[in-house]
């Protein structure tokens, strides 16, 4: 607990009390997110229990627990194992990309709820025994995705993609294409009229995502190789365990892991030639501001002066050279070994072409939104968290598929052991928040005015 805003919550919640306060919702010039949903249940809370931002952070940590359990059951959804789905559940919701996110009030965990929810229904709509079943699905997937986007509007990638390649799926059945049809226009209806709704109120920003600039990316490709790093970083739980299979792979596996390696060292002699190399250490902090870096979580704070760097850098290096590892081998199992070499996925379950379909529209739209971004020097880690959900399914399904049934416990340690870093990190963040909130009431007590010294958001 800290009662002080931590990160760009401080403006949510303050939307969050003036609305409990006033029944008017009240943007204050700070975010880009339309909020939406994600204010009602923290607003209720407030007038049942009084203000303070412990209890508007709880509505986060509620919803962090039931999108929890919903990835597990959606990971399943996809043809993965129970006991590999909840591997891939710890490590996306115990990495430090992500806890930082449930224990504050941002708008990432409604936004990761809401694709995570629009995924589950079309799964269910795709494996629906009836039409009827299927068209219920449907209209979940489709309306429930344009609720909870409310929150932030780039989850709406949801309806405008999962949606369209469900139908697509299900194209040879004709009811079900009509009444998806309906429910894809019923969701685009809501999202047109809540942007319509966020336009009108005054001290909304409204982000211009630009056009991404290749030649940006050849003077600085610090700012693209970083995110590209991280997001396997944050699967090594499961990217190591490709490791020991690249000696199984036939001749094309070796020569893929050997190119991919080759190509690896070439892009690091020329950041080595720009003195940017050291940049590549894994975890790292992005430029723009970030969840997770070197000093731990929650970089931007607002004490003065250079915070201790939570592992030292030949940590950071080993989890370079683990991810690039990891990452050639992963290619080499790709290219290299077939299905038939390891037990096939449990009878009845998705097909990789159909995961595929459903899947890759949605990944493909939001580095669209992010690449952008990425060339105004504004990634920030948290915004991978969709594409981190992504990329452990399908390392999951793969590893399930062409190396052995179950991921073995050596995974499930490094997974508790990144779980373990995150939270004491964590800790680390509110018991400084705490020391400030002390300080500053020390400061106001001894006489001088709020408005005379900084303490924070």
């Amino acid at each position: 607990m800290a009662e002080i805003g931590m990160h760009d919550d401080w403006s949510y919640v303050r939307t969050v009390q003036v609305l409990a306060e006033t029944g008017h919702v009240v943007f204050n010039g700070w975010g880009a997110p339309l909020l939406g949903v994600q204010l009602l249940p923290a607003a209720l809370f407030v007038k049942a229990f009084g203000f303070s931002f412990t209890i508007v952070r709880l509505t986060s940590m509620l919803v962090a627990l039931i999108t929890t359990a919903l990835i597990q059951r959606t990971i399943v959804r996809c043809g993965i194992r129970d006991w590999n789905a909840s591997i891939v559940t710890i490590t996306l919701m115990a990495s430090p990309v992500f806890l930082p996110v449930a224990t504050g009030f941002l708008s990432d965990m409604w936004c990761l709820l809401g694709i995570v929810a629009c995924l589950y229904c079309c799964l269910r709509a795709l494996s629906a025994v009836t039409d009827e079943q299927a068209i219920g699905w449907i209209y979940s997937a489709a309306l429930g995705n344009a609720l909870l986007g409310t929150s932030r509007q780039i989850a709406w990638l949801g309806v405008l993609t999962m949606v369209p390649s469900t139908l697509w799926l299900l194209r040879r059945r004709r009811r079900i294409l009509t009444a998806g049809i309906l429910a894809f226009a019923g969701g685009c209806i809501i999202i047109l009229l809540s942007m319509v709704w966020f336009i009108r109120h005054p001290y909304t920003l409204h982000e211009h995502l630009g056009i991404f600039q290749p030649k940006f990316g050849l003077h600085h490709p610090s700012l693209f190789v970083r995110p590209a790093l991280e997001l396997p970083m944050l699967t090594l739980p499961l990217l190591l365990m490709f490791i020991p299979v690249i000696f199984r792979c036939n001749r094309w596996g070796l020569y893929a892991a050997a190119t991919g390696f080759a190509l690896f060292c070439i892009a690091a002699g020329y950041e080595y030639h720009l003195h940017t190399l050291h940049t590549w250490y894994v975890p790292f902090m992005i430029q723009g501001g970030d969840i997770f870096g070197p000093n731990g979580v929650y970089n931007r704070s607002p004490v003065w002066g250079t915070r201790p760097p939570a592992m030292p850098a030949w940590v950071r290096a080993g989890f370079s050279i683990g991810t690039v590892l990891g990452l050639v081998s992963w290619l080499a199992v790709t290219i290299g070994k077939q299905h038939d070499d390891a037990s096939s996925a449990e009878t009845g379950s998705i097909s990789w072409r159909n995961l595929t379909t459903l899947l890759a529209p949605f990944a493909a739209g939001y580095l669209a939104f992010l690449l952008p971004r990425a060339s105004l020097d504004i990634t920030i880690d948290r915004y991978l968290e969709p594409l981190l959900f992504i990329a452990l399914i399908f390392l999951a399904r793969q590893y399930q598929d062409r190396v052995a049934p179950a991921l073995p416990k050596l995974s499930l340690m490094i997974a508790l052991l990144i779980a373990g870093y995150s939270v004491a990190t964590l800790q680390d963040v509110f018991a400084m928040y705490r020391a400030i909130v002390v300080a500053a009431n020390e400061v106001t007590a001894s006489g001088v005015p709020r408005s005379h010294f900084d303490g924070g958001f």
